[in-house]
């Protein structure tokens, strides 16, 4: 959804949205901005035809991870900070999107045949027959990741010493590739000043309380870690 933020000017991004009693937003007015409920009591807000709850005394900046100067603006600092950032992965399956251009004379029943069958022929049941394909002019097929990443020099951007307060909690999820677990111990959390307190594995069971995946399974795990960590003070530097 955030690569279809609408973008704003460097005012707008300024700016802070407070919600008091009686004050409707519009969805625009939610996207790049600090939202905060100073009230009470929980709010309810609308966002895509659904409905979210807004404790009181909280706020929230809805945005992606290249729009993050609204909540540096905000100038608060935070206790915990949980950090679950798309790690490349290799295995993320891919799909594939469709364009059809039609003949003009091509009547409306004939061009959702050719959708359908086209879809059926992506789950391999069939091809497209040789009626549909004479209503097709121009087919071209788009080839895109489903899952978009962060590179590791991404991750590293983000700005957490700025966002964390004094004895800070980090919390990062991560995949069970070594690559990423070592690059969170050896150069993520060095390079923010945090210090690992604690390794966690959230184990992911079935309603019968078995293991999702066999422990042994060389492909994927039944469980994910989470990586703790406290922001350190800076020492200062003795007086020579």
């Amino acid at each position: 959804m955030a690569k279809h933020l609408p973008s704003l000017n460097e005012m707008e991004h300024q700016t802070l949205q407070l919600i008091e009693e009686g004050t409707s937003v519009t969805e625009q007015d939610l996207f790049l901005r600090v939202i905060e409920n100073n009230s009470s009591f929980t709010k309810v807000i609308t966002l895509m035809g659904q409905k979210y709850l807004l404790p009181p005394k909280s706020s929230f900046l809805l945005s992606d991870i290249s729009c993050m100067q609204p909540l540096l603006n905000y100038r608060k600092t935070f206790d915990v900070i949980v950090i679950d950032p798309p790690w490349q992965n290799k295995s993320v399956k891919r799909s594939n999107r469709a364009e059809f251009q039609f003949e003009e004379n091509c009547d409306t029943d004939l061009r959702l045949e050719v959708c359908r069958n086209w879809r059926l022929k992506r789950k391999g049941r069939m091809g497209i027959e040789s009626a549909s394909e004479n209503a097709v002019k121009r087919l071209v097929v788009h080839r895109e990741e489903e899952y978009s990443y962060l590179s590791p020099l991404q991750i590293k951007q983000i700005p957490i010493p700025k966002l964390a307060a004094p004895n800070c909690l980090v919390v990062t999820w991560v995949t069970n590739r070594q690559k990423h677990l070592r690059f969170i111990k050896e150069e993520l959390y060095p390079s923010w000043s945090v210090e690992i307190v604690a390794e966690w594995h959230w184990v992911k069971i079935t309603s019968s309380g078995e293991f999702v995946f066999p422990l042994d399974s060389p492909h994927k795990k039944p469980y994910e870690g989470l990586i703790l960590g406290r922001v350190q003070e800076k020492t200062a530097l003795p007086l020579r």
